[in-house]
């Protein structure tokens, strides 16, 4: 082990932690890296991890369940049952817009009921 070879690990060896952290995955102290460069891998319990396993759908499954979920209909009651009739059309009764002026060119302008003298000033305004 050089100096020059040590100083490489070490700013190997922060540079894989960064990334570990990234990744969530536990640090390496200098020893395991330098383990990890020359091919040799800690040996692990088996049995530990199996015991913390956990199956977890992918997006896909999950997309696909929650596509064939089976939801209720509504009850068809004729006393308490939803409208589910035409719906009532909105006209307009000029309560609050009396009319449209042109200011200049397609500039349309509403003409309120409370301020005539709005359609005054813009019908005497220079062409």
């Amino acid at each position: 082990m050089t100096k020059t070879n040590i100083a490489k690990w070490q700013k190997g060896l922060i540079d894989h932690n960064r990334q570990c952290k990234r990744n969530g995955d536990p640090k390496l102290n200098f020893e395991q890296y330098v383990d990890l460069c020359h091919g040799i891998s800690p040996k692990k319990d088996i049995r530990s991890d199996r015991s913390t396993f956990v199956v977890r759908k992918s997006i896909a499954q999950q997309q696909i369940e929650e596509y064939n979920k089976k939801y209720p209909s509504v009850p068809m009651s004729p006393t308490g049952g939803h409208n589910c009739g035409k719906k009532e059309t909105i006209k307009y009764t000029g309560d609050l817009i009396t009319g449209i002026a042109t200011m200049h060119k397609s500039n349309m302008v509403p003409i309120f009921a409370d301020k005539k003298e709005d359609a005054k000033d813009i019908a005497s305004m220079r062409r």
